[in-house]
């Protein structure tokens, strides 16, 4: 319409819904240059100063954001904060309720750190007082309540790899190292197999286990070997509605029983695994039950933990005699009762990789049949610009272990591949 009516300002027109449309995301426009040449950088720049900032506003009782964490070579351990406040040297501060003095913080800079007296909203600075926080923590003026949400299991963590020390007199150094390891990333955690002494460290994708491993080789030095890339897999009870039962254990030829527990095990649609008391127990014969109940979805017929099971406990018959043995005879009777649902069969899942793949249209059969292989479900195959191909599609996440240099080979290297892992009730693959 302003067109029509002043169409001698075109290009005045053009270039302030240029603007508008990148500031709200309606129009995303694609730069080329070079940085190392210089090509396009002045222009770059000039949009740039038109671009108008986005204002953000954080809560009042925030301080700031800690994004990363380091160990410097000089300092040590480092946490970097990115502050929504102006911040005064010295001043209190809170992680959650524990209370601490910004005394050390500083900015970092190219010819080294500089110290203020204060530090405006949205500087970048540094301390080594945080050792104990997550990246993703906030700092509060005032003290806050935990968020019991972080303190979880993170689901992302799906691929694993088994490490085990070159020598004996190794495995501390190994282990130091992947203690410094998980300190800068949470993402990445490790267990260590009490039968085989074996550790296994689990991350959120290929290329994170692959960089982490390449980490843990500057903290340790060549002192471990590594096995192949692995993906989590889990088990899924097979024709159970809802199934009622009567759990109940002895020994000593009946004279210590456990009770009699009635129960019903449901399958859930998601993959949560819960128990739910519709009569009022002791807090004692609670834990007993859950632990039971956990300890049964540990391990099924294949060996992984057992998801999409709820357990409701109905009522509760205590036996004519209460023994010592009453707890843990109840918790091996609900477990007995987890195994003897598995008797209906169970199937594997793991998670679902989604991809999005550009080749050279003169590779697309090639890269069709590589997918294929993989077990992938195509959803969309378009052409994206002259003489390239679009291919979109989802398979299961360790069909496609080491499918980025496959791709690379087989279009010599001029095919680009992205993916996320993903793995709920709704993104899952059966294996």
């Amino acid at each position: 319409e302003k067109y029509l009516e002043n169409p001698e300002k075109l290009e005045e027109f053009a270039y302030k819904g240029l603007i508008e449309g990148f500031y709200i995301s309606k129009f995303i426009p694609v730069f080329a240059g070079s940085a190392k040449q210089g090509l396009g950088i002045r222009e770059f720049l000039s949009f740039l100063k038109y671009v108008k900032c986005k204002e953000v506003f954080y809560a009042e009782n925030k301080l700031g954001c800690i994004f990363k964490k380091q160990i410097h070579p000089e300092y040590g351990k480092i946490s970097y904060i990115r502050l929504y406040k102006t911040v005064k040297k010295g001043s209190e501060a809170f992680l959650y309720k524990r209370a601490f003095f910004l005394e050390d913080i500083r900015m970092p800079g190219l010819s080294g750190e500089v110290w203020l007296d204060e530090y405006p909203e949205g500087s970048v600075v540094i301390s080594q007082n945080l050792s104990h926080a997550r990246i993703g923590d906030y700092l509060y003026k005032k003290p806050e309540t935990l968020n019991k949400e972080l303190l979880g299991e993170d689901e992302s963590r799906q691929f694993a790899v088994v490490l085990e020390p070159l020598r004996e007199e190794y495995r501390e150094k190994l282990l130091e190292g992947l203690d410094s390891l998980l300190w800068e990333d949470h993402g990445l955690r490790y267990k260590i197999e009490d039968a085989t002494g074996q550790v296994e460290l689990w991350g959120c994708g290929e290329l994170h286990i692959e960089v982490s491993l390449n980490r843990l080789s500057q903290f340790v030095g060549k002192t471990f070997s590594y096995g192949n890339l692995k993906v989590v897999r889990y088990e899924l009870i097979e024709n159970i509605a809802k199934t009622s039962l009567n759990l109940e254990h002895s020994i000593y030829g009946g004279r210590d029983k456990s009770g009699v527990l009635e129960v019903i095990f449901e399958k859930t649609l998601d993959f949560n695994r819960s128990v739910i008391f519709d009569v009022n127990l002791s807090e004692e014969l609670c834990s007993s039950v859950e632990a039971g109940f956990n300890e049964g979805l540990f391990s099924g017929l294949y060996g992984h933990g057992i998801l999409g099971l709820r357990l409701r406990v109905i009522s509760y018959t205590e036996p004519e005699i209460l023994s010592e043995h009453r707890l843990s005879l109840l918790k091996i009777a609900v477990i007995s009762g987890v195994k003897q649902l598995l008797k209906s069969g169970t199937v594997q899942v793991g998670p679902i990789t989604l991809f999005e793949i550009l080749a050279p249209e003169e590779f697309l059969g090639q890269v069709l049949a590589g997918v294929q292989i993989c077990s992938a479900k195509i959803t969309e195959v378009d052409s994206a610009s002259d003489h390239v191909s679009y291919i979109k599609g989802e398979a299961p996440a360790e069909k496609m272990l080491g499918f980025a240099s496959i791709l690379r080979n087989m279009t010599k290297g001029k095919g680009t591949v992205s993916m996320v892992t993903r793995f709920d009730s709704k993104n899952f693959s059966y294996v």
